[in-house]
């Protein structure tokens, strides 16, 4: 079990497995900045996520479903979740709505697969597969939740909680995708800087050892 802080957002592992150093500027530092890609990836999933729940074809579609694993210190919404009836058997395939064109398919596939976790926990179930719906590409790109990718989302869960328990801003690299983050003017990618935060705590120790 972890304590109520120790929890980690879903979507801050998908930062992570983008960019550790876009995580702890957004969920340490505090630090945002709107674009036109997040704009409009913020009013997409506005869209989906107050989408009235709806029943098609034998698919129950859930929307803005609260997710939470507390074997993996885990919280967060999904976009979608859709209920089918296979026989005897309920199966359960997680959806999540991105507007890019799979620049992080990685990251997002990772933060897709914690959902599974957490479901899997919730309805002490298996799944097996769940789905990225690119706005740009109009389809669904299927991802398959092999033993690979689950490793990687337990990794990445462990590296996230370690980073934002830190404190600690990682030093910026320029990465192609450093051109479309929303952060970049903050971040300054190729040059290096401590984290505001870290610069507030060692501000706070020289004072006190002043006193």
């Amino acid at each position: 079990m972890f304590a109520e802080d120790q929890y980690v957002a879903l979507s801050a592992l998908q930062h992570y497995s983008f960019c550790p150093r876009q995580c702890a500027l957004i969920y340490t530092d505090r630090c945002w900045e709107e674009n036109a890609l997040t704009t409009f990836g913020r009013i997409e999933h506005e869209r989906v996520h107050t989408a009235p729940s709806s029943t098609q074809g034998g698919v129950r579609t859930a929307r803005g479903l609260p997710l939470i694993s507390h074997e993996l210190g885990l919280r967060g919404q999904s976009d979608a979740v859709e209920f089918r009836r296979v026989g005897s058997e309920i199966t359960i395939t997680p959806v999540e709505y991105k507007h890019g064109r799979q620049q992080s398919l990685i990251a997002d596939s990772i933060q897709l697969c914690a959902q599974a976790l957490c479901l899997e926990e919730m309805h002490h179930c298996t799944i097996a597969e769940g789905y990225l719906y690119y706005h740009s590409l109009r389809r669904r790109t299927r991802v398959p939740f092999d033993e690979q990718l689950r490793e990687q989302t337990r990794h990445a869960i462990i590296s996230t909680r370690e980073l934002l328990n830190s404190r600690r801003l990682p030093p910026p690299e320029l990465q192609p995708h450093c051109k479309s983050c929303s952060l970049r003017d903050i971040c300054l990618p190729g040059i290096r800087r401590s984290s505001a935060v870290m610069y507030n705590n060692n501000q706070i120790e020289t004072s006190l050892k002043e006193q």
